[in-house]
């Protein structure tokens, strides 16, 4: 014979009110070039960058960084939901967070592409990768939205 019992825990009636409270607010948060925020030669040599053109090989920067750190933004999802849902953060702190790790990790990224070809390095005058005026890896930023 087989005997289980239930025991029922009381639970703090504000809690789930708590819960629902830390759960308003934001509803996503993006991360990369803001179209409405970067200026469409920005967005253009994003483009030729992470794809490629017919004079450019493809520095994929943007897809790397998601690729790459999959694993690290979950656990930091995982760890940001424990602390929302412990009321140590809020929905808002907690995405422009993740918002700005993942937009610092793009920047550095486009650093860490294919190393360039000789001709290139004479044409810039440098070895630096996807940087000429640094204003693409400037306008890499964050938002979060409703």
């Amino acid at each position: 014979m087989i005997k289980a019992s239930v025991h029922r825990r009381r639970v703090d009636s504000g809690a789930l009110e708590r819960l629902e409270q830390a759960l308003t607010g934001p509803t996503s948060v993006k991360v990369g070039l803001p179209r409405e925020d970067t200026n469409e030669e920005i967005v253009e040599r994003a483009v030729h960058a992470e794809f490629g053109s017919a004079r450019q090989v493809e520095r994929p920067f943007l897809r790397n960084t998601m690729a790459e750190n999959r694993g690290r933004y979950r656990t930091e999802l995982r760890r940001a939901a424990t602390a929302l849902v412990q009321g140590e953060t809020t929905l808002s702190k907690a995405m422009d967070a993740i918002g700005a790790t993942v937009a610092t990790d793009m920047r550095q990224a486009m650093s860490e592409t294919a190393p360039l070809s000789t001709a290139t390095i004479e044409r810039k005058g440098s070895d630096e990768q996807l940087v000429e005026t640094g204003e693409l890896r400037d306008a890499i930023t964050h938002r979060v939205e409703e």
